[in-house]
């Protein structure tokens, strides 16, 4: 029929006529009545109860497929061209879709695994840094809420511990990771059941093994699975959203990407959140950060559908040069019919609700945005909040070491912090650990912790984007009677290319001590000393990956190593 495989797509290239295909079209249309219209005259009746009896359904299939039981009027290709008609139709495909997301069955399948209890004390905390940060800060995250916290950890761990990309499949057979793509094939009934569309072959070049990679679309599979691309992360994730009690949206771009919105009751928005970068809050990602020329992007939920490609742009004048698949008027009538056949069994103040955000959200439409150059949300209100939540940067309340009266009592105080565990030890204290690698810290700037889930390591590095970093840890004895007799420091760290990473101790004598990264050090000369602080300032790197460049603390996300490891013996004074 002409289409070419792109990738993940088969697409018909524009130039190509669709003569060939509009026939093919109207011969499967005519197909379609002849068969619809024999059965309806044999089987009217019975139809009826299966209708009818469609709603007692049990099975969490089954229960997913009433869900989409709604009728949506037909599109005739005599009336409107071949790209309308499938414009429409993968609205329509993709509103019964999303429906899935509300089967009571599958919203507690994913309850059951996403660590809910975790999220939200991790939430917490987050909230409560929030809470006490100064310096004006606080006037730009009063909006900010634990739920918008919880969202941010939701895709950290969805991005990080739970889903996987898969770009090929590893043989089935012999775990080779080199397979060769040779072509697609129809789903087994197995994997059609799961609604796949398509399956990708591939073979092993170790073994001759052909392996299998159907592209699943539902989601309660998807929780079995974890893994695919960009489809099956934002369907996956969606769910994990609605399980979660966020109202959520699936977005689609006629670019080849989706990804997810959520509404934030306490800012009284739509939140972009894309799991596949785990990033909040960019819309303008994909066109400045991508380079995408945008055209279309709907948002579909259970009860609206949405055209929300004005949020995606700053290029508003190029976006509606680039849309050209169906006319303007006709796609607002569509979007508003669509709209009320899914609002329809609504309650009034339910649809007053929406109809209050779907104004706020086109007042919010006319009005490009202006993006900033690192962040591209497009927003100069509510950016650092989020930077703050996700913890790319931090209002930091600076943290003391002081030795208490075990540690008086041995007269040492020894602090090893884990990078995989994200902990701090002190193993001669009365609370002997300390969570979250930020809690222990007297300065952080610029500083994030990196999991890589590919390669299996974890490591603190520069934020993304900056030219330098700077963490400091500090010890104070002056509440007691007693000073420093020796210092002792290992400090683990890694630089790639350009980078640089400088240790040093400062002591309140006015010296400063330099540090070689990996090996122990033993400091007789801060003898006397009533506060030291160890501080690593990293720097340097080439091209966009320059900040990772400078890592701290290098391990395995298993590892049991104490990458840092700080002694201070103490004397009386």
């Amino acid at each position: 029929m002409g289409f070419q495989e792109d990738g993940e797509y088969l697409t018909l290239p524009e130039k190509d006529p669709l003569d060939d295909l509009t026939e093919i079209q109207d011969q499967l249309n005519n197909l379609v009545d002849n068969k619809s219209s024999t059965e309806n005259n044999s089987e009217s009746n019975s139809t009826e109860k299966i209708q009818h009896s469609s709603h007692l359904q049990t099975s969490s299939q089954q229960q997913c497929e009433s869900k989409t039981d709604i009728n949506f009027p037909s599109i005739s290709t005599e009336n409107c061209s071949l790209e309308v008609s499938m414009f429409y139709s993968s609205l329509v495909s993709t509103i019964k879709n999303v429906r899935q997301y509300e089967n009571p069955e599958l919203l507690q399948k994913a309850q059951n695994i996403i660590p809910v209890n975790k999220l939200r004390e991790t939430a917490k905390i987050k909230f409560n840094m929030l809470k006490n940060s100064q310096d004006g800060i606080s006037d730009q995250t009063s909006n900010f809420s634990i739920e918008d916290c919880l969202l941010i950890g939701l895709l950290d761990w969805f991005k990080n511990k739970f889903f996987k990309w898969v770009d090929s499949p590893i043989c089935t057979f012999c775990q080779c990771s080199e397979v060769q793509r040779k072509g697609t094939d129809i789903p087994l009934p197995e994997e059609a059941k799961w609604q796949t569309r398509n399956v990708e072959l591939y073979t092993c070049t170790l073994c001759d093994t052909v392996v299998r990679f159907p592209r699943y679309n539902h989601p309660g599979k998807l929780l079995e699975t974890r893994e695919g691309r960009c489809g099956e992360w934002a369907n996956c994730f969606t769910l994990c959203c609605r399980a979660l009690g966020f109202e959520a949206r699936f977005v689609v771009s006629w670019k080849d990407h989706v990804w997810t919105e959520v509404f934030s009751t306490s800012q009284d928005r739509w939140l972009h959140c894309d799991p596949c970068e785990n990033v909040c809050d960019k819309p303008l990602l994909y066109e400045l950060g991508w380079g995408v020329k945008i055209n279309y992007i709907i948002a579909f939920s259970v009860d609206e559908i949405q055209d929300v490609t004005w949020r995606y742009s700053c290029k508003h004048h190029e976006v509606k040069q680039n849309r050209t698949k169906v006319q303007e008027s006709w796609l607002i009538s569509t979007l508003e019919n669509l709209r009320t056949i899914l609002q329809q069994n609504l309650p009034p103040e339910r649809k007053d609700k929406l109809a209050s955000r779907q104004m706020k959200e086109l007042v919010e439409f006319m009005m490009p945005k202006s993006a900033d150059s690192k962040g591209l949300s497009g927003r100069t209100t509510g950016s650092l909040a989020w930077r703050l939540g996700r913890g790319e940067i931090q209002n930091h309340i600076p943290y003391i070491f002081k030795p208490d009266n075990k540690e008086q009592e041995v007269k040492a105080l020894c602090v090893n912090y884990s990078c995989s565990k994200d902990l701090y030890i002190r193993a001669n204290a009365q609370i002997k650990e300390i969570k979250h690698w930020t809690s222990a810290a007297f300065l952080v700037k610029d500083i994030i912790r990196k999991e890589e889930q590919d390669w299996k390591m974890v490591y603190l590095a520069r934020q993304e984007g900056t030219d330098d970093a700077t963490i400091s840890w500090k010890f104070d004895i002056s509440d007691c009677d007693m000073t420093i007799r020796q210092l002792e420091v290992f400090a683990d760290s890694n630089t790639f290319s350009t980078g640089k990473i400088v240790w040093e101790v400062q002591e309140d004598k006015g010296d400063t001590h330099i540090l070689k990264a990996g090996e122990k050090s033993v400091l007789d000369s801060v003898k006397g000393c009533r506060w030291v602080t160890l501080t690593a300032k990293l720097n340097g790197g080439e091209g966009t990956v320059a900040w990772q460049h400078t890592q701290l603390f290098r391990q395995e996300l298993q590892g049991t190593e104490f990458p840092l490891q700080i002694t201070i013996h103490l004397q009386n004074a």
